[in-house]
């Protein structure tokens, strides 16, 4: 685009502007851009861009466009409404007398007219300090908007609600919602559904807990296998996210337990390893019903899920080792997670039963599985790491034995945070300068979802509060790390039988040694080995040999 000041289609079309506001009777009363100097506008395709390729109205200005919205038809008022975000208000008052102007039209049946009108109250916020307790009648105004919204068609409720989620991410104190509002209906289509239940889930706190809990479990109870899999997940991450009523969460799930149903046991098994990374040693009852379905454990996620339970709770289970046998006899059906997953819990048990036969014998097995048979770098690369560390250990001292198999074996793991379901404030507040619009609906940075979408950020002003007095998001949840007491690790590690399975694992051939200190696999090609990395691991629990337990230590997803 190129300055036409100066050219003479420029000049002609700046003075048939002027022309055309004398002839219609609009003096700098009414037009906005009366008191413009003609040598500050530039003209590309029959519009003007002003100050540098960027409209900018002043205070002025922008209260003349507010005094003509009642008087101007609805196509307008958009258009109108979405000049206002031009608008960079140099104090705290100009903030509150634009926003004062729009409430009115919050309550309109345009659903476009509400949207915008709510998108530059939340523009303008970030301009005035506590703006709720400024203008009290804001939340219940806005709250009132999203209940005529919601009697929309489907396709408006989801906008409504997909921007309801951005503000309670970050302007929760601008909304008054009742839960049962949301509340799913049987002839709610699937993405009405899912939204709904991710509205839910960020409305629930302590006080309608009993309500959302109550509603959920009839979901759980419901046909549609993809609704009860993702109210569950919504039940589980409940009782990270509030503390207080992670009781009644759990006696939830242990109800819905009881059904052995299939897909029901499976969901409970992924969301229950997280709540006893969670809640150590608190809901141990919880594991005998799940040791008792655990044939109807089929998928891998959950799988994973019950072999991390076998190997960090095997005091608590009787005939584990049974079942961590039954698990490796099937392992070449298995995927790279479980896989990796079922030799981490091997380990644990044999950490915690050093002079069981049987065990013995279900490592070497296992090691020699991963070591000899197993073609993925990754799985592979773990299997020689736990092989090395056993026959290290088996000519070392009882005292380093003990810190080099609990620590690396029995490590802590990292701490279950309850803020997962929030971003990053910086794409929270360029997504609400987007409300109302496609690039809302997604909960993404723009500029991925729309390639040449031009960044938006809030302009600086003298009034502008702070990042941390523009975020009124509340973590709840402790994010401390809890720790595994150390009365979980078994410390009796004997010297006797990590010499004896030492021993037994020097017995591999010198050949397969010498691959082994090469990286690779007889019968594989190196240039496999090379394009597998390539491609990345498929999950965090592969990368970094010495954290022996990270696959069984993602952080839980509220993406329920």
């Amino acid at each position: 685009m190129e300055r036409r000041g100066g050219d003479d289609n420029g000049n002609r079309l700046n003075s048939r502007r002027r022309k055309t506001s004398k002839t219609n009777g609009v003096g700098s009363s009414s037009d906005p851009l009366a008191d413009v100097d003609d040598d500050d506008v530039h003209v590309s395709g029959g519009g003007f861009v002003i100050e540098g390729w960027k409209l900018t109205i002043s205070f002025d200005q922008a209260v003349r466009l507010c005094g003509l919205l009642a008087t101007i038809d609805q196509w307008t008022k958009i258009y109108v409404l979405n000049t206002m975000m031009c608008f960079v208000p140099q104090n705290q008052h100009d903030s509150l007398t634009i926003i004062e102007y729009c409430i009115p039209y919050l309550q309109s049946e345009n659903c476009s007219i509400a949207l915008n009108a709510l998108k530059v109250i939340v523009y303008l916020g970030n301009y005035v300090e506590h703006l709720v307790d400024r203008l009290p009648v804001l939340p219940s105004r806005i709250s009132g908007s999203v209940s005529t919204l919601m009697g929309k068609s489907p396709e408006v409720q989801f906008l409504v609600m997909r921007n309801i989620i951005l503000l309670l991410l970050n302007k929760s104190a601008f909304l008054t919602l009742d839960v049962r509002m949301f509340f799913c209906q049987y002839d709610d289509p699937i993405y009405i559904k899912d939204t709904k239940l991710e509205i839910i889930f960020l409305l629930a706190n302590e006080q309608n807990i009993d309500v959302v809990l109550k509603e959920l479990e009839e979901y759980a109870m419901e046909i549609d296998v993809p609704m009860v899999c993702k109210s569950i997940r919504a039940i589980g991450n409940l009782s990270i996210k509030l503390e207080s009523t992670s009781e009644k969460c759990v006696a939830v799930l242990k109800n819905l337990l009881s059904n052995s149903i299939s897909y029901i046991v499976q969901e409970i098994a992924v969301i229950v390893k997280d709540i006893f990374r969670k809640f150590p040693n608190r809901f141990n009852f919880l594991i005998p019903p799940l040791i008792k379905n655990i044939d109807l454990i089929e998928e891998p996620e959950s799988k994973t899920s019950i072999i991390w339970v076998l190997g960090e709770y095997s005091n608590l289970i009787d005939h584990h080792v049974e079942l961590l046998e039954t698990m490796f006899e099937n392992i070449q059906d298995d995927t790279l997670e479980v896989k990796v997953t079922l030799l981490t819990a091997i380990m644990k048990v044999y950490v915690d039963q050093p002079d069981n036969k049987q065990v013995q014998e279900l490592v070497i097995d296992m090691l020699k599985y991963t070591t000899e048979q197993s073609d993925d770098p990754d799985l592979r690369e773990r299997g020689y790491f736990y092989w090395r560390l056993i026959t290290a250990s088996s000519n070392i001292t009882l005292a380093s034995q003990n810190i080099a198999l609990t620590d690396i074996i029995r490590a802590h793991v990292p701490p279950i945070r309850s803020d997962a379901d929030t971003l990053p404030q910086d794409i929270l507040e360029e997504l609400e300068l987007n409300i109302g619009t496609l690039a809302s609906i997604y909960l993404r940075p723009v500029k991925q979802v729309f390639r040449f979408a031009k960044l938006k950020q809030l302009p600086w002003s003298p009034c502008l509060m702070t990042r941390e007095q523009r975020s009124v998001v509340t973590q709840s949840g402790d994010r401390s790390l809890r720790s595994r007491s150390s009365s979980s690790i078994n410390n009796g590690v004997n010297d006797g039988s990590l010499v004896s399975v030492g021993n037994h694992l020097r017995n591999v051939s010198l050949q397969d040694q010498q691959s082994a200190d090469r990286g690779h696999v007889p019968g594989r090609s190196t240039s496999t080995v090379s394009s597998s990395y390539l491609l990345g691991p498929k999950n965090n629990g592969n990368v970094g040999v010495a954290n022996a337990d990270t696959v069984a230590r993602r952080q839980p997803s509220v993406n329920y």
